[in-house]
């Protein structure tokens, strides 16, 4: 149909319809006569789904709600009903587990108490009061976990504990246990987990001692783990000095060394005995005898094995005159020592100041001076006399100023058959005469065997209308080693021929790290000379007059050398008063055998302070 209005264009029948059902749903208003009663909504038409919100959708459609008896916003799923508005005992949301507390849904806080709180078919998991439970690994039961090892849960776990203060949960064998219950001990570790290790008190420390001395003994006490600076585990030091302590060998002095509350040895002189000779006379066997400071005047014979000591040679003295022998010393074996005298006053032709015939003694710190040995049948042997059998060994031995004058003379040191060792000999400012034939400081005779380790021969002074073997040393048919060695300015006066003014050797002689320097003959050889086999290493001959050599010159072989050897002072009258060390720039610093060390672990020095022994003296 078209009309036509007036003053208007023409409508078609589509834009009749299109205005008829305004709202696109496909119903016409009802104003047009049809059946939409909101041709302002499309939703809202004769078809539509009937919702409950007052509004005429169409048919009425409902929804479901959930019976929530506890009224906690929660019904049972398996209690739905449908409604527009829902009663008081009705919820929209489903899924409570327990309808009848309100405390129980889903969504509540799930708690440690048995039940599934958030209705989430699990009980007690993620609750939100689960503890913190510690792993107590180390099965110490000692209530103590580890912070570092951990698990939430409402109940405790198997080897777990609540604590969380074991510092060290994976020692099973601490002992005591480590925790912070347990007892600082000295064991590695921080026992009671306090961060410190080994703070007191302890029940386990050691009490030291304090060892100023370092002799490992002391009276001051100090409780430790370990040991500290300046103690010692070893207590009972009556004297803080490094020779004394219990365990220290006593000493002839008047210091208690092995804090036995005693000076001195088994036997004392003067304090037990009037005389060295009574006190020797009653000592047994392997017995000590102490002899205090003083002269003693007095004629010693020494048969047995025992210790006779001075409290030494600067303070002790031993004097023979108007005796003859001042010690007579026999039949020793090894264990037997004499030492710490000054002997004096002997005037015997044989071994006026000491005799000894077969012994295996040991002769230490002893001063021969003041001693004369005369003509006996023609010959003097000696100022010591060494006979017989065995090894002696003479350590810290001094012969100065002492007299020889004979027919023969056989040496200052006179050595016939033992084995010798000396170490640290000097032989200084002595004066032999002799008639016919004369062998100097040492004379070794058919001897097994003579070793001189560290040794100084100097400022002796020889006169004879005969022949010289020797100044300072003569070996008649007897083996010798020098080592370490300084035989310096003796003098030797010949009227028929000096055949050496230093050493004269017959046999086979060994010689290292020696000097023979400034000798002097006025008719032979000043240094080496003899029929013996030589064999030198490392060794200095200098300024010995006439010459320095009367067998094979050896210098500039195997080490030796040709050098003076600039002393450090040699200005003094008495040869004793020399100090013999050589200076810096001397060739004789580290100049000996590389093989022979200096104490200093430098190679040895060439001369008489040089080698192990060179700081002995």
């Amino acid at each position: 149909m078209i009309l036509w209005l007036a003053a208007c264009a023409w409508i078609t029948e589509d834009d009749i319809d299109a205005f008829a059902d305004a709202d696109g749903d496909g119903e016409t208003s009802v104003v047009f006569g049809g059946t939409d009663c909101d041709d302002t909504d499309a939703e809202i038409n004769s078809d539509a789904t009937e919702v409950c919100d007052e509004v005429d959708e169409g048919p009425a459609a409902p929804r479901p709600y959930f019976e929530d008896l506890d009224r906690d916003g929660y019904g049972r799923i398996d209690a739905e009903q449908f409604f527009c508005e829902p009663p008081p005992e009705f919820a929209a949301e489903p899924g409570d587990c327990h309808d009848g507390d309100d405390e129980i849904h889903p969504g509540a806080e799930e708690v440690c108490d048995g039940v599934d709180n958030d209705c989430d078919d699990t009980t007690d998991v993620d609750a939100s009061d689960m503890s913190t439970w510690h792993a107590d690994s180390d099965s110490d039961s000692d209530g103590f976990g580890d912070a570092a090892d951990s698990n939430e849960a409402c109940d405790q776990l198997s080897g777990h504990v609540l604590d969380d203060t074991d510092c060290d949960d994976t020692d099973p064998d601490t002992d005591p246990d480590t925790n912070p219950d347990a007892e600082e001990t000295c064991a590695e570790g921080d026992q009671d987990c306090d961060g410190s290790v080994d703070e007191g008190p302890l029940s386990d420390v050691t009490v030291f001692y304090e060892d100023a001395d370092g002799d490992g003994d002391d009276w001051v006490t100090q409780a430790s783990c370990e040991v500290p600076s300046g103690y010692t585990s070893t207590g009972g030091d009556c004297d803080d000095d490094a020779s004394t302590n219990p365990g220290a060998d006593e000493v002839c002095d008047t210091t208690d060394h092995d804090c036995d509350g005693k000076t001195g040895f088994e036997h004392n002189v003067p304090g037990d005995y009037g005389s060295i000779q009574e006190a020797v006379d009653a000592a047994g066997s392997g017995e000590w005898i102490c002899v205090s400071a003083g002269v003693y005047e007095e004629s010693v014979s020494v048969n047995s094995d025992v210790v006779l000591r001075g409290m030494g040679s600067d303070v002790t003295t031993i004097d023979g005159s108007g005796f003859g022998r001042v010690l007579y010393s026999v039949n020793h074996p090894d264990t037997a020592e004499i030492g710490g005298f000054t002997i004096t006053g002997g005037d015997l032709y044989e071994g006026g100041a000491m005799y000894t015939y077969d012994t295996d003694a040991l002769y230490e710190d002893l001063v021969f001076e003041g001693n004369v040995a005369l003509d006996y049948v023609n010959s003097c042997y000696g100022v010591i006399s060494m006979e017989g059998s065995g090894a002696p060994v003479l350590r810290n031995i001094v012969l100065r100023d002492n007299l020889m004058d004979c027919t023969i003379v056989w040496g200052l040191i006179n050595a016939w058959g033992p084995e010798f060792t000396f170490e640290n000999l000097m032989v200084v400012d002595n004066a032999i005469l002799g008639v016919e034939t004369v062998t100097g400081g040492f004379s070794g005779y058919g001897t097994v065997s003579v070793s001189i380790e560290n040794g100084i021969f100097a400022g002796n002074e020889v006169t004879t209308d005969g022949s010289i073997f020797g100044t300072a040393i003569g070996a008649i048919n007897t083996p010798l080693t020098l080592t370490n060695v300084a035989i310096v300015d003796n003098t030797a006066t010949a009227g028929a021929s000096c055949l050496t003014a230093a050493v004269w050797a017959e046999s086979t002689t060994v010689v290292t790290n020696t000097t023979v320097t400034g000798n002097s003959c006025n008719n032979g050889t000043g240094g080496w000379a003899g029929p013996g086999s030589f064999t030198f290493s490392y060794s200095n001959a200098y300024g010995n007059e006439p010459s320095d050599f009367g067998i094979t010159d050896p210098t500039g072989t195997d080490g030796n050398i040709g050098k003076a050897p600039q002393y450090t002072d040699t200005s003094g009258a008495s040869a004793y008063s020399w100090d013999l060390t050589p200076k810096t720039a001397s060739a004789l610093i580290d100049g000996g055998d590389p093989s022979i060390l200096d104490v200093d672990g430098s190679t040895s020095d060439i001369g008489a302070y040089g080698g192990p022994l060179g700081e002995s003296w």
